[in-house]
């Protein structure tokens, strides 16, 4: 009877309990009367009549105290049928421990216990339980993860009791914000260290509460489940600031751990039977929820509430506090932080706001001030608005010219953002139409340092692209393509960039001429520093087959490339400074490309020598006539088939393959060299009779080499001369070579002559010129014993045929050390032409010796056709006295 009256009284004393119970469930009073009678009688009966069938399945644990000596533990789990009593061992199986279960009932490590008081079993469980000592020594730490399922006589069907604490909660909430209080949430007064755990008025706590004890719910679990209601009216007035302080204790609970143990926070977090997934995942969606509405801050704070302004801060302070949920709790290494959160709301918020005034400018004032509908206030505030925005930017951007407060690309944005501006709402008012707009140069200098950075960044980009098509051979990028890739990278990244200034579209001609010259001078480094790289690497390529004529086709279309850039900047319309830098540029890559081609010319030297040698041995029967009478001698040429054979069979193959890989441009330049090296080998190494079929390979049937080219080169008229040379006389040879060579001996002052035995000087004179075959020809003077100025006064004469004029002779006088025993030494030698001589009629003069004969082409070729003539007496003796020479040894 004590527990009916109980019943009774309390009934009695707190009826707004059941009535508010009742007001939240939708219960009539007749059955909320019948209800309570059978609650009474299920009361009376509990003790007597209650059973139950509870199966308990251990899943897991987690933060345990290490017992063992390796720092681990192996527990196993105990229970008593009291109360449910869950008990957490180490167990040992060492002798140690064989030992103590003799001498003890315990021989385990006891690693913590947890008691289940039936009353507070429902349904299926699964819950975490805190590990809780035995006695005061006991080291405990951790949780136990628990399913339990319980099947209560009459109650099979009843939910477990954290999700019927959930569902009192959850409308408990709802009826007293949404119910009774249209919406708005009643802050309960509560004050002291434990106020964050009053979430309603007396009636509605005392229920959890009284709900929480009876049924073992954590009062976590309650402070969670609060703020999961709250989470819906987190834009109530007060509610912000409600929720930080709860949010922070929840933070408090689970990372301020204890020194006794070692379960981190995430862990502890883990173990909480709200839910981990759960309760991030509404953390997750209130974040966002509040940014979305902190970047329309001037809407849901309005700085006229001062109520809205503490909601704000308390707002900030919520953001604060997931903040640190999410580091300390969760754990996470790098969560955005609340103050860049509410800097990038902010901003947001100022961009809309901007936005939608000059999206809606004429709009507005048209509304707000404009009757008179002649009157344009939406064009005059424009104005208006446009010139207190350029004053601000103007002086804005000069102090940033002075500090560079931010990076280049930020302010190329800005520049975007300023042209949009000025071409949607002021280009076209009337203040402005026609004009040149001024923003331009507020940005001229920020453009300028883009495109400083941007020529580092395309000189980077260029050793890059090099690297790569290096590493894969320079091959082609197609088969109609005779260019590597890198030339299609260099200028995909130089367009780009360039696409980059166009598009400000700059309307001021001044200023745009600033980029081009700027940008041109970019263009001309990277395609030069190309060319360089090139060029130094070239002559190792020269051995491989199709390699060096792809680069070079890489310098040429380079120039290709360039030309159409040209025209992308402006072509003729061009400033004049750029067009001339770029003009420059591909005169410098033009002559790049004839290095280039020189080089692989004369990388085939060897093998034309070699040819060229070949054809000299054919040639070998094939020497001079001498000085017999012209109609004696007969063609040298009998077969130039024949002779040219060894040429030609190297030039077929080699032309046919440059003809198919080479660009039209490199290919003309390669012959060209080609042509030069061929001609000149020929003319130095072998003299041939006249030939033609030569050229034939070089003009390809119109694909090469112009036949006026051909014909017109100096290497080929070179070469056509000393053929003509080869069919003349000794004598005629000679007097060309007088006639010719007016420059003959190389100055020199001071002539010493140093020598350890006894010094002979004399004097050799010889007489050059045409028909001397039957005359004396050479006189010596005496020799002077170790005189070093020796006189000699000797007197001698030289009979000359009237054939010629004197402008066909030449003396040669040479010094020389006179020796018995050994050939003599050449001090030095002096050369004086009768035509400077004879109109004086006589001449005293000092001639000074040089070391040897100076002569040009011409000259020597007279001299390798008179070396081949060894049975002529005069053209040896000439080529002996024009090859004469003081020693190297004896210096000058």
């Amino acid at each position: 009877m004590a527990m009916k009256d109980r019943m009774k009284i309390r009934e009695r004393n707190k009826p707004e309990i059941f009535d508010l119970i009742r007001d939240v469930f939708c219960e009539s009073k007749l059955t909320h009367a019948q209800q309570m009678k059978t609650v009474k009688q299920s009361v009376l009966d509990g003790t007597s009549k209650w059973s139950a069938k509870i199966t308990i399945t251990v899943m897991c644990a987690q933060g345990l105290q290490a017992k063992d000596k390796t720092g681990s533990s192996d527990p196993e789990c105990h229970n008593s049928s009291d109360r449910i009593k869950v008990r957490v061992w180490d167990e040992d199986d060492d002798i140690k421990s064989r030992v103590k279960q003799r001498l003890k009932r315990e021989s385990d490590d006891f690693l913590g216990q947890t008691i289940i008081e039936v009353r507070t079993l429902s349904g299926e469980m699964d819950v975490w339980y805190n590990l809780e000592k035995r006695t005061d020594k006991s080291a405990v730490s951790g949780a136990i993860r628990l399913q339990i399922n319980v099947e209560i006589k009459g109650e099979e069907k009843v939910a477990p009791y954290h999700i019927q604490y959930t569902c009192l909660h959850e409308n408990l909430f709802h009826h007293l914000t949404d119910v009774q209080g249209s919406g708005v949430v009643k802050i309960p007064d509560a004050k002291g260290d434990d106020a964050w755990k009053v979430y309603f008025d007396e009636t509605a706590q005392e229920i959890v509460d009284e709900f929480a004890m009876r049924y073992g719910i954590e009062s976590i679990y309650q402070a969670m489940t609060h703020f999961a209601c709250l989470s819906s009216k987190y834009m109530c007035p007060g509610v912000p600031a409600v929720m930080s302080t709860l949010l922070a204790n929840i933070n408090a609970y689970y990372a301020h751990t204890t020194a006794s143990t070692n379960v981190s926070a995430s862990d502890r977090f883990a173990a909480s039977n709200f839910g981990k997934e759960r309760f991030v995942k509404l953390l997750d969606q209130l974040h966002n929820s509040l940014r979305i509405d902190l970047s329309m801050y001037r809407n849901n704070f309005p700085a006229s509430s001062r109520e809205r302004l503490q909601d704000l801060k308390s707002t900030v302070d919520l953001l604060t506090s997931i903040t640190f949920f999410r580091m300390k709790v969760q754990e996470l290494q790098s969560p955005p932080r609340a103050s860049q959160v509410v800097k990038d709301c902010v901003k947001a918020c100022l961009n809309s706001t901007y936005e939608y005034i000059f999206n809606n400018c004429h709009e507005l004032y048209s509304r707000e001030y404009q009757t008179d509908p002649e009157l344009a206030v939406g064009k005059i505030s424009a104005e208006v608005m446009w010139s207190l925005f350029a004053q601000d930017m103007k002086y804005a951007m000069e102090e940033h010219e002075k500090h560079r407060l931010c990076k280049s690309a930020d302010y190329m944005n800005l520049h975007f953002k300023v042209k949009w501006l000025y071409n949607e709402y002021v280009r076209d008012l009337p203040a402005f139409k026609g004009k040149v707009p001024e923003y331009p140069a507020w940005f001229e200098q920020f453009v300028m340092q883009w495109l400083d950075e941007n020529e580092d960044v395309s000189l980077e980009f260029l050793h890059g692209a090099l690297e790569r098509d290096k590493k894969d051979g320079f091959q082609q990028t197609s088969e109609h393509a005779l260019f590597s890739c890198s030339v299609v990278d260099v200028f995909t990244q130089l367009n780009q960039s360039f696409e980059i200034i166009k598009k400000l579209e700059c309307p001021d001609p001044v200023i745009v001429a600033h980029y081009n010259r700027r940008f041109a001078k970019t263009i001309g480094k990277v395609l030069m520093q190309y060319a360089d790289i090139l060029s130094k690497s070239f002559q190792s390529y020269c051995s491989k087959e199709k390699l060096p004529c792809i680069l070079m086709n890489n310098i040429q279309q380079l120039r290709v490339q360039l030309e159409k850039m040209f025209e992308a900047m402006g072509g003729k319309e061009l400033d004049a400074e750029a067009s001339d830098h770029l003009k420059e540029l591909q005169v410098k890559l033009n002559n790049v490309l004839d290095e280039l081609s020189a080089v692989f010319g004369n990388s085939f030297q060897t093998r034309i020598d070699e040819c060229v040698k070949q054809m000299s041995d054919i040639l070998c029967q094939v020497k001079g006539t001498g000085n017999v009478a012209a109609n004696a001698r007969n063609t040298v040429a009998q077969d130039a088939d024949n002779v040219l054979r060894p040429l030609m069979d190297f030039l077929d193959g080699n032309l046919t393959l440059f003809a198919t890989v080479c660009e039209k441009t490199v290919l003309k330049r390669v012959l060209k060299e080609l042509w030069r090296v061929v001609m000149n080998t020929m003319e130095k190494l072998i003299v041939l009779p006249p030939l033609t079929d030569h050229t034939q390979y070089f003009h390809a049937g119109g694909n090469g080499l112009k036949k006026t080219f051909l014909e017109k080169s100096p290497d080929l008229q070179s070469l056509r001369y000393a053929l003509s040379l080869y069919t003349q006389t000794t004598d005629t040879l000679i007097k060309t070579f007088v006639q010719t060579q007016t420059a003959q001996v190389v100055a020199a002052n001071d002539l010493k002559w140093q020598t350890s035995g006894m010094f002979r000087p004399f004097v050799e004179i010889t007489m050059i010129g045409p028909h001397q075959s039957d005359k004396k020809r050479k006189f010596t003077t005496k020799s002077k014993s170790n005189n070093w100025a020796p006189k000699y006064n000797e007197t001698f004469h030289f009979i000359l045929g009237n054939e010629d004029g004197p402008d066909a002779y030449e003396l040669q006088v040479c010094v020389k050390d006179y020796c018995f025993a050994r050939e003599d030494r050449v001090l030095g030698i002096a050369v004086m032409q009768l035509r400077d001589i004879v109109d004086k009629g006589s001449c005293a003069c000092w001639c000074p010796l040089g070391r040897r004969i100076h002569m040009d082409e011409t000259g020597l070729t007279v001299l390798r056709i008179l070396s081949q003539r060894t049975n002529d007496e005069v053209a040896r003796e000439f080529v002996k006295l024009k090859s004469e020479s003081r020693s190297t040894e004896e210096g000058t």
